[in-house]
């Protein structure tokens, strides 16, 4: 293709050579032209591939390069010869991102080639044909003879010799014959008896490998599949023994809603200073709970919230036992979600992550809870739902102290028959952003596999287990992007997103991974309408 070009351009000077003053064209002027053409086959080929960095997957790539996060498959269509699996993909690959005219140039160079060598072939034979015909016709006598001698010597052969050797090589056959048939027999059989008991270890990984209320074509649930599946194999160079896989999930947002208006704990909260009629919450406690309804609600929260509500309700649960505790979180799921029809507070389970959990945990993967909230109300949220038991719940932790203790310190009070175990109030630990990675580290003790979270206060607890030197690790952020099933908000969504790029974590779409969110018959309405029916009814 370079020569047609170079041709082309020669052309074209010498057209314009014939067009103006005749003028010498030096070298120098050849070789510039000769270079530019070089330089325009070369750029066509420019971009058609991209190098992988650590933190890239297929999704991102295709964000950046093409421009549209969902031509994913295309890239992994082209690298199907090296891609194996659309999850798993390593540092340092050389990517397709799209056909281009590498195999137009290899074609042309292949016609020429054979041009040149058909040319040859034609010189050669024209050479031949000059040869001697005399040479030609000594030849062919000398192997006339050659042949009339050896045809003699085969029938010299003794005919006795090839009834015996027929005669044998007939019982070889048969022997042979009978051999293959019962070998054939039962490896008929095997066959059979194999292919009936795969068929039933088909049909029971089948049934288990299933997320169940996913969208059919969502690529993070078959990613999710793939990455299960190649580190739960002892085979795999990715195998991930069972002490060592260990799931990490946030809860509010995560797990279960946080919409209905704001997060459980928040509302349980709000419950207790202004609406329980048998407690009586003190001044400064009612004006914060006042502020922080009318927040949720107008969407302009209280400066520094979050640890105003961690002391406030602290304050607001201490002298209750853990499991009264938990009893008043079970009482209050049973409210009405604000926002949404036909949903309770403790139904607000995200369908397509509980599914998600129980697959893990088919799986042997240890699923732990990594929550922001009340580790006692975290318990009793999951309690009946998620196969997650207590010890495995870490969130935002309160002092505990023996009922009958009273200000005496733990170091000199020695508890007794008659004390029971109750909330102290004072704070702890708030479990968020850097604060989450604290708690791992200190109570788990391992640094997790895979991490499930949606918000800012997830991003230091996903980094961590991206890190993770020892095993092939997954992040996964969840995005509030459906603004149909949920009340979704596109600029918290778009930012995440935008995080999960720079960062390697893989975002999911409730608009589009999850087939459904909370289950048949929820539908989001505005907040209060579900309120004001009941109110117009009775």
């Amino acid at each position: 293709m370079n020569r047609k070009l170079l041709s082309f351009c020669m052309a074209l000077v010498l057209t314009a050579t014939l067009a103006v003053p005749t003028r010498m064209v030096t070298k120098a002027e050849v070789d510039d032209t000769e270079s530019a053409v070089s330089e325009n086959v070369i750029s066509e080929n420019s971009g058609s591939t991209y190098i992988v960095k650590k933190g890239d997957y297929l999704e991102k790539i295709a964000k950046e390069q093409l421009g549209d996060s969902k031509r994913w498959k295309e890239i992994y269509e082209l690298n199907k010869d090296q891609i194996k699996n659309p999850s798993m993909i390593r540092e340092g690959m050389e990517l397709k991102l799209s056909a281009d005219s590498e195999d137009a140039e290899v074609k042309e160079d292949a016609a020429e080639e054979k041009t040149e060598k058909v040319e040859k072939t034609e010189e050669a034979k024209d050479e031949k044909v000059e040869e001697s015909e005399e040479e030609k016709k000594d030849e062919k006598a000398e192997e006339a003879k050659d042949d009339k001698e050896e045809k003699d010597e085969k029938v010299e052969e003794s005919k006795e010799e090839k009834k015996d050797e027929k005669a044998e090589e007939a019982k070889d056959d048969k022997e042979e014959k009978d051999e293959k048939a019962e070998e054939s027999e039962e490896e008929d059989k095997e066959e059979a008896e194999a292919a009936e008991e795969e068929g039933e270890e088909d049909k029971e990984e089948s049934a288990e490998s299933e997320l169940q209320y996913w969208a059919e074509d969502s690529p993070v649930a078959a990613a999710i599949v793939e990455y299960v599946k190649d580190v739960t194999d002892e085979d795999s160079a990715n195998y991930i023994p069972v002490e060592d896989r260990i799931a990490v999930f946030d809860m509010d947002g995560t797990l279960i809603g946080e919409l209905y208006p704001s997060y459980f704990e928040y509302m349980l909260f709000i419950h207790r200073a202004l609406y329980d009629e048998n407690y009586k919450a003190p001044a400064d406690m009612k004006e914060f709970a006042q502020a922080l309804e009318k927040g949720i609600y107008d969407g302009k929260l209280p400066e520094g919230n979050e640890l105003k509500h961690a002391n406030f309700a602290g304050a607001a649960y201490a002298g209750m036992t853990p499991q009264e505790l938990k009893d008043y979180a079970k009482e209050f799921m049973k409210s009405e979600a604000d926002g949404f029809t036909n949903l309770t507070r403790g139904e607000a389970f995200y369908k397509p992550m509980v599914s998600l959990v129980e697959y893990l945990d088919e799986h042997d993967f240890q699923c732990y809870i990594v929550s922001g909230s009340d580790r006692t109300v975290c318990r009793a949220i999951i309690k009946d739902t998620l196969p997650i038991p207590e010890n495995r719940v870490i969130g935002m932790s309160y002092t505990m102290v023996a009922s009958g203790q009273g200000d005496t310190d733990g170091l000199e009070y020695v508890y007794s028959e008659d004390d029971d175990v109750i909330l102290g109030g004072e704070l702890i630990i708030k479990t968020i952003k850097m604060n989450k990675v604290s708690a791992i580290e200190q109570e788990i003790g391992k640094v997790p596999v895979l991490s499930f979270g949606n918000s800012s206060g997830d991003v230091s607890m996903a980094q961590y287990v991206v890190n993770n030197d020892m095993y092939e690790s997954r992040a996964f952020m969840v995005l509030c992007d459906d603004l149909e099933r949920e009340h979704g908000n596109m600029d918290k969504a778009d930012s995440m997103k935008k995080t999960c790029l720079e960062r390697g974590f893989m975002p999911i779409s409730m608009k589009d991974d999850f087939g459904t969110i909370y289950g048949d018959g929820v539908e989001a309405v505005p907040y209060g309408e579900e309120e004001a029916e009941e109110d117009a009814a009775g």
